[in-house]
C-alpha cells in the first residue's frame, strides 16, 4: 500500500493522475505521515527542477485540496479531440500541476535572476533601471543582478516601458539569435521557444532589431505603429507598419486575444498559457495552417475552440 501511494505522488507532480486516483491521494492525505511525505516531495521537487529559495508547502496543499474540489465540479467537459475530416488530431485539455500556482524569483549562484511567471498569470515589476515591465503567463525573464549591462532574456512575451539613460543602451535578448537594443521607447515582445514565430510590436521610440534571418550585418531600424513578425518555420521576416497590428500584437496586456494570420500551433500554446491547460495537437499539418481570430475578455475556452473549429477544417469533440 505505502509503495502504491508513493507512486501516486510521483504521478502526481508528473501530472499523470486520473481524477479517480486524484480523489484517491486525497483520502491518503487524512493521514498526518503521509501528508507530510506529500509535502516534502513537493517540496523537493521543485527546488529541485526550480532552484527555489523558499517554498510554502502548505498553500501547496492547499492548491491542491482546491483544485480537486475544482475537478470535481468541472470533470464534464474538460476534456477534447480535434478532428480533421480526413484526419485525426487528438486535443486533449490536462489538469494543472500545483507549481502552476506560484511566481518564482530565482538567483542563482553566477547572480543572475531569473523570474518565471506560471500560466494564467501575469506579473508586473520595476527593473534596477527603472524600466517598467510586464510578464505574460508562461514566460521567463532574467537578467545579471546589477543590472549595470541593462539587458534582459525573454523567453515568452512581455511589454517594456524603457528609459532612456545616455550611453547605456537596454538590450533584450529573444530566442533563435534575434536582439532588440533600446534607448527609451514601449514596444512588446512575443518569443516563445515552444512558438512557430517572434513578434516584436514598437508602440513609441525607436529600436533596432538583429537577427540571424536578416540578410545583412546592419540591424533593422524599427519605428513606431510597426510590428515585426520572424517566422521561425519558414526563415522569413514580415513588417507591419499600421498602428492597429501594433496594439493588436500587445492586446494580452488588456486580456484579448487578437490573432493575425497565426500558426494555430501558436494560438493553441497561447490557450495553454492563458486558460492553464494542456492541449496537444495530433496533426503537425493542422498545427501549421494559418488562423485570423478575435476574442474578447472572459471568453471561454470552449467558445474559443468551437470557433477556430468553424473557420477551419477540423470539428472539436468533448470527451467524456
Amino acid at each position: 500500500m505505502k509503495q502504491n501511494k508513493s507512486h501516486r505522488i510521483s504521478n502526481f507532480i508528473n501530472d499523470e493522475l486520473s481524477l479517480v486516483e486524484k480523489e484517491q491521494l486525497n483520502e491518503s492525505l487524512k493521514e498526518d505521515e503521509y501528508l507530510n511525505n506529500f509535502k516534502e516531495t513537493i517540496r523537493a521537487n521543485h527546488i529541485a527542477d526550480l532552484n527555489v529559495k523558499k517554498y510554502d508547502s502548505n498553500k501547496a496543499f492547499e492548491k491542491f485540496i482546491a483544485k480537486v474540489d475544482s475537478d470535481q465540479t468541472e470533470k464534464k467537459g474538460r476534456f477534447f479531440k480535434l478532428q480533421e475530416y480526413y484526419k485525426y488530431a487528438a486535443i486533449i485539455v490536462i489538469a494543472l500541476t500545483i507549481g502552476s500556482y506560484y511566481l518564482f524569483n530565482r538567483s542563482s549562484a553566477n547572480n543572475i535572476v531569473s523570474i518565471e511567471v506560471p500560466n494564467n498569470q501575469k506579473r508586473e515589476l520595476t527593473l534596477p533601471d527603472g524600466t517598467n515591465v510586464l510578464v505574460n503567463a508562461g514566460s521567463v525573464l532574467s537578467y545579471n543582478k546589477d543590472f549595470v549591462d541593462r539587458i534582459v532574456k525573454i523567453d515568452g512575451a512581455a511589454y517594456f516601458e524603457v528609459p532612456k539613460i545616455e550611453g547605456k543602451n537596454f538590450i533584450v535578448q529573444l530566442s533563435d539569435n534575434t536582439k532588440i537594443k533600446v534607448l527609451g521607447t514601449k514596444f512588446g515582445v512575443k518569443a516563445y521557444k515552444d512558438d512557430l514565430r517572434i513578434e516584436t510590436a514598437l508602440l513609441e521610440g525607436k529600436i533596432e532589431l538583429s537577427s540571424a534571418i536578416i540578410p545583412k550585418e546592419d540591424p533593422l531600424v524599427i519605428l513606431p505603429n510597426t510590428t515585426v513578425i520572424i517566422d521561425k518555420k519558414n526563415k522569413s521576416l514580415q513588417l507591419l507598419v499600421d498602428d492597429k497590428h501594433a496594439k493588436n500584437a500587445v492586446s494580452w496586456l488588456n486580456d484579448e486575444f487578437i490573432f493575425y494570420n497565426e500558426y494555430l500551433n501558436d494560438i493553441i500554446n497561447n490557450l495553454n498559457r492563458t486558460y492553464n491547460v494542456k492541449i496537444v495537437i495530433g496533426s503537425s499539418r493542422l498545427g501549421a495552417e494559418y488562423y485570423t481570430a478575435s476574442f474578447k475578455k472572459g471568453t471561454k475556452l470552449e467558445s474559443i475552440l468551437e470557433d477556430l473549429s468553424i473557420s477551419g477544417n477540423f470539428k472539436v469533440n468533448k470527451i467524456d
